[in-house]
């Protein structure tokens, strides 16, 4: 017989603290009237904990997106840094010169290569570090320490995408036109049909079944999985850097885990090999760039973990 969804140990659990909490604080004339008052306030403490876990579904999502904002909260885009500029060692300007230059050399940056001495004062609390993802997140905050900059004079062939983000259909279809952007006519996608239907039996309303129809440069392409409306999942661009490596221009989507996000990029076959090299990224390192075809559809449920 299967259990009751009710009786998971987690809103038992929660209404027994309750329970307990009464029992402490409410005076009876007898142990066993103390006895039959907590166990109803267990029971209704315990019901109310599941009859609600929608509502605590959200405050954890609420809470993990407060704690993803603090960890890797931004410089603030509507004001500029006042006072002296914070101060990079000599060795570390040093490194981001070489980042930058090495990243530019294999296309990165278009249609301009960015300034390093812009990105100094960004990456003071880095600690000495320079590593790809340093620069990224740096450039995106340039603003604050010269307010004359436009990084996105630099980021035409960028485009990030956050791992804890709303995935509706119209960020889906974002996703799908910023790669073909990205793939400067390589790729031409024609009807694109994008349905989010909730998934039977989930306790979570937010899970999804993801269906994914379009034409990529004449053929048809049908995509369908579980997804998340708060999740990445990353198997539209999989899709679409398997039928971009497969025009045989050289020409292939790349990406670079960062913690919370991926970058993705249109590079010239034999960068991401060279990128890695260069600048000392190996499978112990904490980012990495690869090859999007040659990896795995992530999964919405398996997004904290590196998709290379």
């Amino acid at each position: 017989m299967k259990r009751p969804e009710f009786l998971r140990p987690a809103y038992l659990v929660s209404g027994a603290v309750a329970a307990a909490l009464a029992g402490w604080l409410v005076r009876a004339d007898s142990w066993q009237a103390k006895l039959v008052m907590v166990l109803f306030a267990w029971v209704f403490f315990a019901y109310g904990a599941w009859s609600m876990r929608e509502v605590w579904s959200v405050l954890v999502e609420s809470a993990r997106d407060i704690g993803d904002w603090w960890r890797r909260r931004r410089l603030p885009v509507s004001h500029v840094h006042t006072g002296p500029l914070p101060e990079l060692p000599p060795a570390t300007q040093a490194k981001v010169r070489k980042a930058v230059a090495v990243m530019a050399a294999h296309g990165l940056f278009k249609p301009e290569v960015p300034d390093a001495a812009l990105l100094f004062a960004g990456l003071a609390r880095t600690e000495g570090r320079a590593r790809p993802d340093d620069i990224l997140f740096a450039m995106q905050g340039v603003s604050y320490y010269h307010p004359g900059a436009k990084p996105e004079a630099w980021m035409a062939n960028l485009v990030q995408e956050e791992f804890h983000a709303e995935q509706f259909e119209d960020a889906l279809q974002r996703q799908v036109e910023d790669i073909v952007r990205l793939s400067e006519g390589a790729l031409q996608v024609e009807d694109l049909h994008i349905s989010l239907n909730p998934r039977a039996g989930d306790d979570d309303s937010r899970d999804v079944q993801v269906q994914v129809h379009m034409a990529v440069n004449g053929e048809r392409v049908e995509l369908d999985y579980p997804g998340h409306l708060k999740s990445l999942s990353t198997h539209v661009q999989h899709a679409l850097a398997k039928r971009l490596a497969s025009q045989g221009n050289g020409r292939r989507l790349a990406w670079l885990y960062m913690g919370e996000s991926i970058c993705l990029s249109v590079l010239k076959d034999g960068a991401v090999e060279a990128l890695n090299r260069e600048l000392r990224l190996g499978p112990r390192s904490s980012c990495q760039w690869a090859w999007v075809d040659e990896q795995e559809p992530v999964d919405a449920s398996v997004v904290d973990a590196p998709p290379s």
